[in-house]
């Protein structure tokens, strides 16, 4: 992260169109950024305005591949749990809005993305409300629950 190995990793995501090649890489670029939020110290320095910004951009026009949207919202949810402080400087109204649009389509199909939708909705109850929903299951990645 010193060497600012996330801007090279945000640029490949923001290339990515929908193909099945580029399907993969997604893929890839999110299981790296999930091995690199489980170190808080990377954590803080990994989360900014751009990759919040990047990962919104990755839930939405993902939201129909259940296996990458239930990751990039992990992510986003890992990052807005992290701190604070991120909930202020780095979530816009406009990142806000489209994942309430997201959140709404996906529980129209919910049979298929629970974990996702899981994950997208404790993102949304912290930065819209501050709280985060008590007793929901286990990630299915991590195998935390959702606190």
């Amino acid at each position: 992260l010193k060497a600012s190995g996330q801007d090279n990793l945000l640029s490949l995501l923001a290339s990515c169109n929908r193909s099945s090649p580029h399907l993969e890489l997604v893929r890839v670029v999110l299981h790296i950024f999930k091995n690199i939020t489980g170190h808080q110290a990377s954590l803080s320095v990994l989360v900014t305005r751009e990759v919040m910004s990047k990962m919104t951009d990755v839930v939405q026009m993902f939201r129909d591949k259940a296996d990458i949207f239930e990751l990039s919202t992990l992510l986003l949810e890992t990052f807005v749990r992290s701190d604070a402080f991120i909930l202020s400087e780095h979530s816009s109204h406009e990142q806000r809005r489209c994942l309430r649009e997201v959140l709404s389509l996906s529980r129209k199909r919910a049979s298929v993305f629970d974990r996702g939708i899981l994950c997208l909705d404790n993102v949304m109850n912290i930065v819209e409300g501050g709280t985060i929903i008590e007793s929901k299951p286990k990630c299915p990645y991590c195998d935390r629950e959702f606190t």
